[in-house]
């Protein structure tokens, strides 16, 4: 399979339609198992996704009889994309030979004091515990990552992963970062962080399930590459 990887960035020159396939690509993404996040309830927060189209012939919530959502409509996308994509943002997309994007990754350099703000969860004392961090240590965040389900299992994501570290690795950055979900049902990043040796330093209050992964980038490229492959990839 010809794939191709690109970097990205708002503040770099864009082809055309290279936006557009991007946004088209994180909907697809997610729209599918295990995020299922294709069309939503406003009523009763409950979401679909594209696997239950089927059932779902009519786009009303079986349950509150409303008109089901977009759960992640374009202009939110890109809103959030100009957002979290920033000129010191390591982002690198995956084409294929039809030019379309198939995959994306990005992460980004932020302090841990402005992480938690972000967050919404406390992380110094844990990262000062397990790295000597202090709350102005900056972190490289491993945002997003995502491939559509027909090129999955080829190793795409983990290509991404490796250049984005390795860009972050080049501002000096020693820690890396992410927010995954361990339960109910491990997700799928959650398991490839693991396996990639990334411990958990900190969970959401209430049980919700979402966790932040940590680990040091030096040795990271070895053990990603001596990890289980797995069929996200």
């Amino acid at each position: 399979m010809n794939i191709s990887l690109v970097r990205f960035g708002f503040d770099r020159e864009i082809r055309a339609g290279l936006i557009e396939s991007l946004i088209s690509c994180y909907r697809d993404v997610f729209a599918f198992e295990p995020w299922s996040e294709w069309l939503k309830c406003q009523a009763c927060s409950k979401s679909w996704g594209r696997e239950q189209e089927p059932f779902l012939v009519s786009r009303v919530c079986p349950t509150c009889v409303q008109p089901l959502q977009e759960f992640w409509p374009a202009d939110q996308v890109l809103r959030d994309l100009k957002k979290e994509i920033t000129a010191d943002a390591s982002c690198w997309l995956a084409i294929n030979h039809e030019l379309e994007v198939v995959g994306f990754s990005w992460g980004y350099p932020i302090t841990i004091r402005a992480l938690e703000e972000k967050l919404d969860i406390q992380l110094s004392q844990s990262l000062s515990h397990y790295y000597g961090c202090c709350p102005d240590t900056v972190v490289g965040y491993q945002d997003e990552v995502g491939v559509r389900k027909d090129y999955r299992g080829i190793g795409i994501a983990h290509d991404m992963i490796d250049r984005r570290n390795d860009d972050l690795v080049a501002q000096g950055i020693k820690i890396a970062i992410t927010r995954t979900r361990q339960f109910p049902g491990a997700s799928l990043t959650y398991q490839w962080y693991s396996a990639a040796e990334y411990i958990k330093v900190a969970k959401y209050p209430c049980d919700d399930g979402r966790v932040i992964q940590a680990t040091t980038f030096e040795g990271l490229k070895e053990r990603l590459r001596l990890k289980p492959a797995m069929k996200c990839e």
